[in-house]
């Protein structure tokens, strides 16, 4: 497995042992998605291997993502502008991926990605800004450290990919430097991840 793989498996059990402490559909919902995530990664890196296109796979695991993070972030704030900024733009990235299906290629699904990426960063730094700027409406219950690291990973990656784009293909050893940035920025995602799913059932746990 590489790293994102084994950081994926980590989150997971983070949110299998946080449900196992109190039983909640928040908790509930992040063990489905991110178990989700971590088998369907591995099937991606099953066709890679076995030299077979994965892009519809990592296609499926983007509109998985795009519904999730939305509606994630619809639960931590309650200003209307918010609301209506996430209803408008998440079902932009995922038409992109249908649409990168629909093509059937590879390329397709990078410039999907791009584009869900920076929108799913656009949620995330637009709640930001109702926290810290506006503090309008906000449910403060464990929003923070999730648009923090959601948006780190995808405006990093999404920026890493454009890059791929523009520039020749840049290898370290045998494997794309894209890639490799995408392990290490998993770090960033999955650890804040984890960490407020910590604080959450800390916080319900205490609340009992």
């Amino acid at each position: 497995m590489y790293l994102h793989n084994i950081l994926e498996f980590i989150a997971l059990s983070i949110a299998i042992y946080c449900y196992w402490k109190k039983a909640d559909f928040f908790l509930g919902s992040w063990v489905i998605f991110l178990a989700f995530i971590f088998f369907a990664e591995l099937v991606a890196k099953y066709l890679d291997e076995s030299n077979m296109q994965n892009y519809i796979v990592y296609c499926i695991i983007g509109i998985v993502e795009s519904f999730f993070y939305a509606s994630i972030f619809l639960k931590f704030c309650n200003n209307k502008l918010f609301k209506k900024l996430v209803f408008i733009a998440s079902p932009i990235g995922i038409v992109g991926y249908l649409a990168a299906i629909f093509i059937q290629s590879h390329d397709a699904y990078f410039l999907a990605f791009q584009i869900s990426g920076f929108i799913i960063t656009g949620i995330c730094l637009s709640y930001l800004y109702f926290y810290f700027v506006s503090n309008d409406n906000v449910n403060v219950v464990n929003g923070l450290y999730f648009a923090f690291s959601i948006s780190f990973f995808f405006s990093g990656l999404s920026i890493a990919y454009a890059i791929f784009f523009i520039a020749d293909p840049i290898y370290v050893g045998d494997t794309l430097l894209y890639n490799i940035i995408a392990r290490y920025l998993s770090i960033v995602l999955y650890g804040g991840i984890s960490y407020e799913l910590i604080r959450y059932s800390h916080k319900i746990v205490k609340s009992a």
